[in-house]
């Protein structure tokens, strides 16, 4: 057993053994050896990661589909669909299951857009993208939407 400040120590010094320290010692029920502080930090990254995760979805999503309204699609429109598609499934995942992500949707579907039109400038060499995103979130998550 290692003391609290050991545990901290071992944070800095090696993360993996100190993440398998602290599975240990919650797995069993070790509560003096348990880093509260490193742990509670890691926790919430944790669900930072998962938001980051949708709100990086959410960006694809947009600049596949700005792509495919703003741009030629000769030559493009299976990749973007499939895209577009792939993007749609792995957000309806990450939000199964993280339900409690659902509320931010909205929110993290707004932000995205700016980030998403820099995607679709950077990979088409053209500044042809609305301002403002031309979709709701509910347009943009419809599997039979592809804008013309």
């Amino acid at each position: 057993m290692k003391t609290s400040m050991e545990m901290k120590e071992l944070y800095a010094k090696d993360y993996f053994t100190w993440t398998q320290e602290m599975v240990r010692a919650l797995s069993e029920h070790r509560i003096e050896d348990i880093d509260f502080e490193n742990l509670a930090e890691e926790v919430s990254d944790l669900g930072k990661a998962e938001k980051r995760a949708l709100k990086s979805q959410f960006e694809r999503l947009v600049a596949h589909l700005l792509k495919w309204a703003y741009t030629d699609k000769k030559g493009h429109e299976t990749s973007w669909s499939a895209s577009i598609s792939e993007s749609r499934e792995r957000i309806l995942e990450l939000l199964e299951e993280n339900p409690g992500l659902k509320p931010l949707s909205q929110d993290l579907f707004a932000t995205a857009y700016r980030q998403g039109v820099l995607w679709a400038m950077k990979d088409t060499n053209q500044d042809v993208f609305p301002e403002k995103c031309p979709w709701t979130i509910a347009q943009a998550m419809d599997s039979t939407f592809f804008p013309d």
